[in-house]
């Protein structure tokens, strides 16, 4: 096989965890959006063009090995959190926040809007999460109930953060959590709605239809988290979020997190929370524990021959490959079948129930390759990925650092290959 590859080393990164502890909050999942698939990778991507430069500067930066001492954030005793929030944490073996949550959870104890941003695998979700879970205990102490709307782009996303949260001794607390999201029974959803809850979970379609026929009410909604806000302040969702937010009080709190932060959407922002505190721990920069090469590839070479090749050289091991459509996922899941590979594919195309038992055979390892479009690129819950292979180029550099932050988590390193054409 004739193409050329451009591969920097491993570079390495603090845990940002000291005491021995895990950090809570650090791996989420995302594949379908709230409507029918939206955002399914049919082209259209928002965010700037990708120069193959960007790929060059990536590279180079991963050639630096960079070794940091580990930095103390504290404890969790020290945030001043409920004590059957830290038995939970202490239980499962959480003693000391990541960065972002050292930083965060002040501030959202305080009663401010936040806007953070941080890097994937950070720990952003119990970055809110523990927060808010200590404001909805302390208020029901009070005999009031704190609702709490969380807002994720993906179905998979908002199932992840509502797996987190029961993690927590959810019964012995007598706190309601419900999920609303596409694919999923609407009539249990109604029910589920039906009864007082201090945490919605949802997706933006399923949101807004469940408000149209007037069971979701919104007006008791003290909180709002946004979620991988940039994606979810983008055009694709802007209208749903309008509404969302025209009908929330306007006394509320804010919580918007995400890995990076796209300029486009930052008028938004200003008019959604104009007063928010920003949190930035640095600029979006792929893991430092992902070894990163471009393949360019010649007119004499076919795209799934050099795919073909990779593997082969890689040998056996749990890999994600990224396409740009969804007629290319199942094109490719194909192709590597016939070839003796054990594959599947994830769209938006496909129905949840595909899509949950396709992420569940590749979590568990019983297929070797699993083919997605962008929409898998917003985290997903697999922390052994040891490859991840852009297929197809990715439309914007943020989504190429969604893209390889699939490897290389926990502590882990992992390889990025992106396939070049020229």
């Amino acid at each position: 096989m004739n193409y050329n590859s451009q591969g920097g080393g491993f570079g390495r990164r603090s845990n940002s965890n000291s005491g021995g502890g895990r950090s809570f909050g650090g791996g989420r999942s995302g594949f379908s959006s709230g409507r029918g698939g939206r955002g399914g990778g049919r082209g259209g991507r928002r965010g700037q063009t990708l120069d193959i430069s960007l790929y060059n500067q990536t590279i180079n930066q991963a050639e630096l090995t960079i070794v940091e001492e580990q930095k103390d954030f504290g404890s969790f005793e020290s945030l001043n959190l409920a004590p059957e929030i830290l038995e939970s944490l202490t239980a499962r073996g959480y003693y000391s926040p990541t960065e972002i949550q050292a930083l965060s959870i002040p501030v959202v104890l305080g009663g401010k809007d936040i806007v953070a941003i941080s890097q994937t695998g950070s720990g952003k979700t119990g970055a809110f999460l523990i927060p808010l879970l200590n404001q909805t205990i302390a208020h029901a102490k009070n005999n009031q109930i704190q609702v709490n709307l969380i807002i994720a782009p993906t179905r998979e996303l908002a199932l992840q953060i509502e797996k987190e949260l029961m993690t927590f001794d959810l019964r012995k607390l007598r706190i309601g959590v419900q999920t609303c999201i596409g694919g999923a029974s609407m009539g249990t959803q109604i029910r589920g709605l039906s009864r007082p809850n201090h945490f919605i979970i949802g997706t933006p379609g399923r949101l807004v239809d469940l408000f149209h026929r007037g069971v979701l009410q919104l007006e008791y909604v003290d909180a709002v988290v946004l979620d991988e806000m940039d994606r979810m302040l983008d055009m694709g969702f802007s209208d749903d979020i309008n509404l969302l937010f025209s009908k929330i009080p306007e006394v509320h709190q804010n919580l918007f997190f995400s890995a990076t932060l796209d300029k486009k959407v930052q008028p938004t922002i200003n008019r959604l929370a104009p007063t928010a505190d920003y949190i930035q721990l640095n600029q979006p920069k792929p893991s430092m524990f992902v070894h990163q090469e471009a393949v360019h590839i010649d007119r004499s070479n076919r795209k799934i021959d050099v795919l073909l090749d990779i593997l082969q050289k890689e040998g056996r091991t749990k890999t994600l490959v990224f396409v740009n459509t969804q007629i290319m996922a199942e094109q490719v899941s194909s192709q590597l079948g016939q070839s003796g590979y054990i594959t599947d594919f994830i769209h938006g195309g496909k129905t949840q129930k595909h899509r949950e038992i396709a992420l569940k055979r590749f979590r568990q390892t019983q297929i070797d390759i699993l083919v997605a479009t962008d929409v898998a690129a917003r985290g997903i819950d697999v922390s052994d990925i040891s490859s991840v292979v852009n297929f197809d180029e990715p439309m914007s550099y943020e989504d190429y650092i969604h893209r390889i932050g699939r490897t290389g988590r926990n502590g882990k390193f992992g390889k990025a290959f992106t396939l070049i054409s020229r």
